[in-house]
Parts: C-alpha cells; sequence; structure tokens
C-alpha cells in the first residue's frame, strides 16, 4: 500500500510539473544579449599574456556586455596588502568602449577551482575567514564603485553549490551579510547566481536578488550516468 501511494504521488507531481511548464509555455526571447566573461587567471593558465588578450577579445569580438572577476588571491596576496592595479586597467578599458560589466565579487568566483582565495586564508578561524571575507568585499566594492563601466555587482557565484577543492557551499548568513555590505556602499543591482542542472534556485531567489543568473550547459557529464 505505501509504494502504492508512493507511486501515486510521483505521478501526481509529474502531472503537476507538465501543468506548470505548459501554462508557463517558455520561449526563447527574440533579442538575446549576448556578452563573455574574462578570466585573466585562466589565460594565464592557458599560456597566453592576458592583457594582450584581453585587448584582443575587446578590439576583435567588440562585446556589449562583459563579466570581470575580482579575484581575492590576486587581490590581498598578504593581508591588509592589496593590488587592484589589473581589475582598474581592465575596467579603465571597459569604460572607454561604454562596455557594460558585471563585476563578480567574493569568495567562490567564476573558473576552477571555484572557491579563490589566498594562501593565508587557510590559517584563519571559521569566524576569521568570514570576518577577512566580508572585509574584502567591502574593500573591492569601495575601490571599484567608481568606474561607471560597473552595471551591477555578482556576490558570489553558485554560492550554493558545493563544488571544488576545499570550496564548501556558503551560508546563507555569510551571504546575506556581503549583499548587505555591498548595498550600503553602492546601489547598483546585485546579481546572484545558481548552478543550471543541479541547483535548486528558491533557496537563492528567497534572497530577492535584483537579478537572478543561472548556468547552462548543453551537455554534462556525470561519473554514473556518462
Amino acid at each position: 500500500m505505501k509504494i502504492l501511494k508512493a507511486i501515486i504521488v510521483l505521478i501526481l507531481v509529474f502531472a503537476a510539473a507538465l501543468c506548470t511548464v505548459a501554462y508557463f509555455s517558455f520561449e526563447p526571447t527574440k533579442n538575446p544579449q549576448w556578452g563573455v566573461t574574462f578570466s585573466p587567471t585562466h589565460a594565464q593558465y592557458l599560456g597566453f599574456d592576458w592583457k594582450t588578450m584581453y585587448l584582443d577579445i575587446l578590439n576583435d569580438l567588440q562585446p556589449k556586455n562583459l563579466r570581470l572577476i575580482a579575484y581575492w588571491e590576486n587581490l590581498e596576496p598578504q593581508p591588509d596588502k592589496w593590488n587592484f592595479q589589473d581589475v582598474h586597467e581592465m575596467l579603465l578599458e571597459a569604460d572607454k568602449r561604454n562596455i557594460k560589466v558585471i563585476l563578480a565579487v567574493g569568495h567562490k568566483t567564476p573558473r576552477w577551482p571555484e572557491c579563490h582565495h589566498p594562501a593565508w586564508f587557510n590559517d584563519l578561524t571559521k569566524e576569521q575567514q568570514d570576518a577577512a571575507q566580508i572585509k574584502m568585499v567591502k574593500k573591492v566594492v569601495e575601490e571599484f564603485k567608481s568606474h561607471s563601466s560597473i552595471e551591477a555587482w555578482q556576490v558570489e557565484n553558485e554560492p550554493y553549490f558545493n563544488f571544488g577543492p576545499m570550496c564548501p557551499k556558503s551560508t546563507e548568513d555569510l551571504l546575506v551579510s556581503e549583499i548587505n555590505a555591498v548595498k550600503e556602499i553602492d546601489q547598483r543591482p546585485i546579481l546572484l547566481t545558481d548552478s543550471g542542472e543541479l541547483g535548486r534556485w528558491i533557496p537563492l531567489a528567497r534572497l530577492n536578488p535584483d537579478i537572478f543568473g543561472t548556468t547552462m550547459y548543453r551537455v554534462v557529464y556525470h561519473h554514473q550516468f556518462g
């Protein structure tokens, strides 16, 4: 009897999902706005001079929308020893071209190994790590808010998706503290993102971001299903 009830519940849930999809009748947007994400560290990993590659992308592809990343390990290699030059240079080039920029800030930001932090971060207690993370976010937003090209701040990248070595998912309290820290300094929109095929979306949507983003992979690999 329990198995029969479970089967009936599954059928009803599946039917409700089909009705939801049919009701909303999702359609592709007629005029999608394309853009690119640029990672200096990934360009270097591939063996390129990142500054040359960045300018080539801007000059050849002429993107109108761009996501840049403020990698913590590059910004604060030693405690309270900051280096903002590289990010400033990228933003200045975007300013000159009137490119709309999303600047990703936080601990978990785009590209492997997902969590980006300086080596000294590992020697801190959990409370110290959280405090250092919020301090870094405040410092980054305060430093770069003068750039006219920045259209939105992305706070963390897929923060509730546990992925990458030594990269736990963010807690809601810490994420909310980061969001509030950004809002106290600058009023531009906040973007939150979640994983496409494995994200639940709703927990992040409840935080009421100005923009919600999700990842889409046309092909994914699973160690059991291939």
